[in-house]
């Protein structure tokens, strides 16, 4: 009797610290197709649905949250409490966030609005300032056919790269007015724009055309757009591709006739 006694205290004492772990860890991970669970070291913050994007502002005190599903828009996260500050809506809020070189300046992609959002930011907040409109014309169903995902800024400020998702192309927006000064063909759904300190603009493609200097066909690359750092993009006979692959997770930059 003692025995099946301290059994059953042993079973509820284990049941009380399964409890207890449980509360302390975050529940929202699933297990991977291992059968393995990967939890967060550090502290989780709770944000709206599906965060595709952050960006740290300027200062190194907070960071920008894109949030592009139920709650779309961006949220404010202090870094040294692990709190929202702020919550701002934005219809369509999707991947690309970039600050003005000055930190006075937020750029955020619209993704299906056809939209860059322009917000002022000031003491670790934003205010909506503007919308820069890429495309006015929409498929039947309804869909935008610039569809702006990443985002990089001129290190001068005055113009803005955004790759058009749906458009193939790359559109470089003058920062003053919103209006396009030049568009730049890419492969088929550009995403992600990354501007090199040496000036070299580099675009990502979801789909890419085969490339002849590539050994198999890739499913992605980055495209180096060769120019000066202040402004409009020139396009010279000759250029170098970085050819990335989900496969190897490893960019190679070769040369290019094209």
């Amino acid at each position: 009797m003692h025995l099946l006694h301290s059994c059953r205290f042993a079973v509820s004492l284990f049941a009380l610290l399964v409890a207890a772990y449980a509360q302390d860890k975050p529940g929202f991970t699933s297990p991977l197709p291992t059968g393995l669970r990967l939890d967060p070291v550090g502290d989780a913050v709770e944000l709206g649905s599906l965060p595709i994007n952050l960006v740290v502002a300027p200062g190194d005190k907070v960071v920008v949250v894109l949030s592009g599903w139920r709650e779309q828009g961006i949220q404010v996260v202090d870094l040294k409490t692990a709190r929202v500050t702020q919550t701002l809506l934005q219809n369509a809020a999707f991947y690309g966030a970039a600050f003005a070189p000055d930190g006075q300046h937020l750029y955020v992609s619209g993704g299906n609005t056809d939209m860059l959002f322009v917000y002022a930011w000031k003491d670790g907040a934003a205010t909506l300032e503007n919308k820069f409109v890429l495309a006015k014309a929409k498929t039947a169903d309804g869909t935008g056919t610039s569809y702006p995902a990443g985002v990089a800024v001129a290190p001068n400020g005055k113009f803005i790269y955004v790759a058009e998702d749906v458009g193939d192309h790359l559109a470089v927006v003058n920062a003053a007015t919103g209006e396009i000064a030049q568009r730049i063909a890419t492969d088929h759904y550009p995403y992600g724009v990354t501007l090199a300190p040496d000036g070299r603009l580099f675009v990502s493609a979801w789909v890419a055309r085969p490339s002849r200097s590539s050994a198999s066909s890739p499913t992605a690359r980055w495209r180096t757009l060769v120019g000066s750092k202040s402004a409009v993009i020139p396009q010279p006979s000759r250029r170098r591709e970085a050819i990335s692959t989900s496969h190897s997770r490893a960019a190679t930059a070769l040369p290019s006739s094209t």
